[in-house]
């Protein structure tokens, strides 16, 4: 049997515009993109007939402006619009810090770091995990020096052993430093020395409290670090600038006129800083030594009496801290 005029009508009229629906012929625009094609037949202008459909050429634009053919303008080529720029359809996927690794998997997702390093292995990157180092012990040794004028003067050899403190590290993306900050230094209380001024009469020292601490710097000097170190789980090195401290201290003066109370606060600097971490940051040792001038201060008084100047100098020592 024939086939109804209508019907013959209607085939050769979608099959002329280059186009048919696979389901409804009716509902395809002739050339356009996913419609049926014959190969010796156009489809519209920048798609063209693959595999017996209309279709857009690998990396030819549809019209969207990006240029990855896939027409829904978000640039990664998967079609769907989420615009995570993946690929994959996924719009699940953020990267919050744009540093290439995806905040599901990304072991400091608010802070760029492509690199992933992480030295204590702790699970939280460098790049947002600081190193502290609460537990420390050791002793200093320093020449104290209190001083009314160039002939009436003396000084004493102190060693103290540290009772508080607090060190910290950061360490970068590339390891390539690892910044210092020495938060505190507090060290036994209750020293008595004797103290000559030039034969003529003894002073009776009593330090009843010494702290050095960070006068508020965050991170103030830093050493030099590498792969290799970080990757073997140490770091060792010198800082490159002495560390700003404040040095605070109440000392009782007895034995030349009435007892004086004095609470000082004077600023200064410590030397270099000497730092070696072991065993991925469980172990540090830092270790100090001057003979330059620690911290010099003048005690001023308001009456005729002349100033007080206080130093502390020829420094040394070594402490062990752990986390």
């Amino acid at each position: 049997m024939n086939a109804p005029a209508w019907l013959a009508a209607t085939a050769v009229l979608g099959l002329a515009g280059g186009c048919a629906d696979p389901g409804e012929a009716s509902d395809c625009q002739a050339g356009s993109a996913g419609c049926i094609c014959l190969p010796d037949l156009s489809c519209a202008a920048g798609l063209s007939c693959v595999e017996g459909l209309c279709e857009a050429a690998s990396g030819e634009d549809t019209g969207e402006g990006d240029g990855d053919g896939d027409g829904d303008g978000d640039g990664d080529g998967d079609g769907n619009g989420d615009g995570d720029g993946d690929g994959d359809g996924d719009p699940s996927e953020p990267d919050t810090d744009n540093d290439g690794i995806v905040d599901a998997v990304d072991n400091c997702p608010l802070r760029a770091n492509p690199n992933q390093l992480d030295f204590d292995g702790n699970g939280a990157g460098n790049a947002c995990d600081l190193l502290s180092y609460p537990s420390v012990s050791g002793s200093l040794s320093f020449q104290v020096a209190l001083i009314l004028s160039p002939v009436t003067n003396c000084s004493f050899p102190l060693q103290l052993e540290v009772v508080d403190g607090l060190l910290t590290l950061a360490l970068d993306d590339d390891a390539s430093q690892v910044a210092v900050e020495l938060g505190s230094l507090t060290f036994e209380a209750g020293i008595e020395s004797d103290c000559e001024y030039g034969g003529a009469a003894t002073a009776f020292v009593t330090l009843t409290s010494l702290t050095l601490r960070n006068p508020g710097v965050p991170f103030p000097v830093a050493l030099a670090h590498g792969l290799t170190d970080h990757e073997a789980g140490i770091a060792n090195g010198v800082s490159g600038a002495g560390h700003p401290i404040v040095v605070e201290a109440d000392i009782i003066v007895a034995g030349v006129g009435p007892n004086v109370d004095l609470s000082i606060a004077f600023a200064g600097q410590l030397p270099p800083l000497a730092v070696a971490v072991t065993d991925a940051g469980e172990q540090l040792e830092l270790s100090l030594a001057s003979n330059e001038p620690l911290v010099t201060g003048v005690l001023a008084d308001d009456d005729d009496e002349p100033d007080l100047t206080f130093e502390l100098t020829t420094l040394s020592g070594s402490f062990l801290l752990t986390p």
